[in-house]
C-alpha cells in the first residue's frame, strides 16, 4: 500500500478469532505490522545475492581463463626448457668433440714431431757422422798440410752441424721421453731450464714404478714443459722444484716456484681466460685424459701447480657418448 507521502509501505496483517466460553465466535481481531524495512532488507539481500552469483560466475570464468592461460604458459615453458636442455646437451657434446679434436690434434702433432726427429737423427745425423768419419780418414791420409787444414775445417763444420742436429732433435721431440721415460724427461727439462734461464732447479721422486700410457706420458710432458716456460717468462722466480709421486692408480706432478705468485682475483681470470698463461689449454688437455689441475698461489710467496692424471688412459668421451 501507499503511505500518505506516496511511499510504498509493506504491512503484515495478523488476525485472531475471539470466542466465548461456549466456543461461539464473537469477533475477528487483527493487528497490522509495518514490515517495509524488512522488505527493503530482503530486497537488498536478494540484490546482494544476485550480485554475488554474478560475481561468482565472472570469477569462475576468470579463474578458468587464467588457468587456461597458465596451462598454456607452462606448456610453452616446458617446451622452452626442453629446447634449452637439448641445446645444452648439444653444446656439451660439441665441447667434448672439440676437446677430443684438440687433444687428438695435439697427439698427432707430437707424433709428427717425433717422426721428424727420428728422421733427422737417423738420416741427417747419421749421414753427417759418416761424412765426418770419411773426412777423418781423408785427413789421416793427407800429405799436403793445406789439404789437411782444409779437411780439418770441414770436419769442424760438420761437427757443429751434428751438434745442431742433435739439439734440433731434442727441441722437436726429445728422445729421452720415449727411451728413458717421463721422469728422465722431466729431469732433462730442468737441466735445460737451469742452463737457458739461470734457474735453480730441484727434482724429487718417490722412486716408485710408474708405467704410463704413451698418451698420458706425452700430455704430462707437454704440461710440465709449458709450466716451466710460464715460470721462466712470468713468475720472476729464482728456483723451481718438480716433484713426481704415485698415488694409487694416479700420478701426481707438482711444479713449485718461489716467484711473485698470484692473487686470487687474477688467478680466477687466468683459469677462465683461454689466453691466460696456457692454463686453459692445460686444463682442457688434462680433462681429456681424466686428469685435474690444482693451483695454490699467494702474492710474493710463489706458486705451486699440482697436476694429477691416471697412470693408464681412461675411456675417452667422444661425441658425448662412451
Amino acid at each position: 500500500m501507499f503511505a500518505a507521502d506516496g511511499r510504498i509501505i509493506w504491512l503484515r496483517d495478523e488476525a485472531a478469532i475471539i470466542k466465548d466460553d461456549t466456543g461461539r465466535e464473537l469477533l475477528l481481531q487483527g493487528v497490522m505490522f509495518d514490515i517495509t524495512e524488512l522488505k527493503h532488507a530482503e530486497q537488498a539481500m536478494r540484490r546482494i545475492e544476485d550480485s554475488l552469483r554474478k560475481s561468482k560466475i565472472e570469477l569462475e570464468e576468470h579463474v578458468k581463463q587464467r588457468t587456461n592461460d597458465l596451462e598454456q604458459a607452462n606448456k610453452k615453458l616446458r617446451a622452452e626448457i626442453k629446447t634449452r636442455k637439448h641445446a645444452q646437451t648439444k653444446l656439451i657434446i660439441y665441447q667434448n668433440q672439440l676437446r677430443s679434436l684438440a687433444s687428438e690434434l695435439s697427439l698427432a702433432e707430437e707424433r709428427t714431431r717425433r717422426q721428424i726427429a727420428i728422421n733427422v737423427h737417423d738420416h741427417i745425423g747419421q749421414n753427417l757422422a759418416m761424412a765426418k768419419m770419411k773426412l777423418q780418414m781423408l785427413a789421416d791420409a793427407a800429405t799436403d798440410p793445406h789439404t789437411e787444414l782444409t779437411v780439418g775445417e770441414i770436419r769442424d763444420i760438420i761437427s757443429t752441424a751434428i751438434d745442431s742436429t742433435r739439439s734440433l732433435t731434442f727441441e722437436i721431440s726429445p728422445p729421452v721421453l720415449y727411451e728413458l721415460g717421463f721422469e728422465a724427461a722431466v729431469e732433462w727439462l730442468l737441466r735445460r731450464a737451469r742452463k737457458q734461464h739461470n734457474l735453480k732447479t730441484d727434482f724429487k721422486s718417490d722412486g716408485s714404478k710408474k708405467e704410463l700410457d704413451e698418451t698420458i706420458c706425452v700430455f704430462l710432458f707437454q704440461t710440465v714443459r709449458e709450466l716451466l716456460v710460464n715460470v721462466a717468462k712470468h713468475a720472476a722466480a729464482k728456483s723451481v722444484c718438480i716433484s713426481v709421486y704415485r698415488m694409487d692408480g694416479e700420478i701426481q706432478v707438482s711444479v713449485a716456484d718461489d716467484g711473485r705468485g698470484l692473487n686470487m682475483k687474477k688467478l680466477e681470470t687466468l683459469q677462465t681466460n683461454p689466453s691466460g698463461f696456457g692454463l686453459f689449454s692445460i686444463r682442457e688437455r688434462l680433462s681429456y685424459i681424466g686428469g685435474k689441475l690444482k693451483i695454490q698461489a699467494a702474492r710474493k710467496k710463489g706458486t705451486e701447480i699440482i697436476v694429477t692424471a691416471p697412470l693408464a688412459e681412461k675411456e675417452k668421451v667422444k661425441g658425448g657418448k662412451k
